[in-house]
């Protein structure tokens, strides 16, 4: 069996001074990142390093430190937390916060899809990243459950801005279609350089898709396939992935799925709002039904109904449908005599009129 290639950073764990590497914890596109001890704090902390092949290259170099100065002024609960930059003996890293959980990627990948109650504070926490991110004018660009991270209390971080653009009033131009394919908005997948932060919400829409069904909303064989699909083909509804998905996340969720930017949530605070209304009702317990029992169930019979006014569909159950009363039993109806037997006796006519017209038809014979 092939042994691992050498790490020289863990064989030289004080080469970044002020810090002790510990452990190789993961590799982004540009950098791998390890476990440290900050010994001037006495703290454990993340330290990004920028991959050796690519430190020869300034392009490259210019986007991993710019990583660094965004992360350094996104001071958020829910965003990772950068606390220092620089270069030493031609090794570039940044600090940053270390997270000690799992991402929602691998929580998935375990254990399937993440139960609603617990899917619906995380997405708003989430929102609440991105809220805090546009209002820094930045686009992440690279949303998706293996960039959603939990600390060991279950708070989500969001984390890797490699990929992110700050917007001027100038604007500026998009290097094409980065991110990750399977959670890629329409206009990302086109390459389009007018990406804005709901191309963000469409990203966050996929991954949350992924999160409460088990599954991405599109697959494919190739990158360039999902891209496709993500630009054309009709998206499944949430509530079909997954049949007992509560109406107003299924909703939700389907909203960020717009093909078109601006049918989608045009902020991030107005999803804030239309989440923590989602939170607020599970924690009231209003959707403990929806959330415990499926959409169709053979003790309790469902029935669809359409507003033609929001053009939504509602999920009633039983209980929720006017009572119907059975109909009172009809009486019988005689058959009709066929043509070659005498009608019966007309009992309305009384009983000496009836004796008078038997006498008479005995005389005839």
């Amino acid at each position: 069996m092939a042994s691992e290639p050498r790490d020289e950073l863990l064989a030289t764990p004080h080469l970044i001074s002020g810090y002790r590497l510990e452990e190789r914890i993961g590799q982004g596109a540009m950098g791998a990142v390890y476990r440290a001890h900050q010994v001037s704090l006495d703290r454990r902390v993340a330290i990004k390093v920028l991959l050796p092949h690519f430190a020869r290259k300034p392009e490259v170099v210019r986007l991993f430190l710019r990583e660094a100065r965004i992360l350094a002024k996104l001071v958020h609960p829910n965003i990772v937390m950068a606390y220092d930059s620089g270069a030493q003996g031609g090794i570039y890293y940044f600090a940053m916060e270390f997270v000690d959980g799992p991402t929602l990627a691998e929580i998935v990948q375990r254990g399937g899809a993440i139960e609603q109650r617990r899917a619906a504070r995380l997405f708003l926490e989430a929102a609440r990243a991105l809220e805090h991110a546009h209002f820094h004018r930045l686009v992440h660009r690279d949303i998706k459950p293996a960039n959603l991270m939990l600390t060991g209390s279950g708070t989500l971080k969001l984390c890797d801005l490699g990929f992110a653009l700050v917007r001027t009033t100038l604007g500026e131009v998009d290097e094409g279609a980065l991110g990750t394919p399977a959670y890629l908005s329409p206009e990302q997948a086109r390459g389009e350089a007018a990406v804005d932060i709901r191309s963000d919400l469409y990203a966050l829409g996929a991954s949350f898709y992924h999160i409460l069904s088990g599954r991405p909303p599109f697959a494919g064989g190739t990158a360039a396939e999902i891209m496709a699909k993500h630009c054309a083909e009709p998206l499944t509804p949430l509530r079909r992935a997954r049949f007992d998905i509560t109406p107003a996340l299924s909703q939700v969720v389907d909203r960020l799925l717009e093909k078109d930017p601006s049918r989608r949530y045009a902020s991030p605070a107005l999803l804030v709002q239309a989440m923590q209304e989602i939170v607020q009702a599970f924690e009231r317990g209003d959707l403990a039904m929806r959330m415990a029992e499926p959409a169709v169930s053979a003790s309790r019979p469902t029935s669809r109904k359409t507003d033609p006014n929001a053009e939504t569909v509602v999920e009633m159950d039983a209980s929720d449908l006017p009572e119907i009363k059975d109909p009172a039993p009809a009486r019988p109806t005689a058959p009709s005599t066929p043509r070659s037997v005498r009608p019966a006796p007309d009992s309305s006519r009384p009983p000496s009129s009836r004796r008078t017209s038997a006498l008479r038809r005995l005389r005839r014979r």
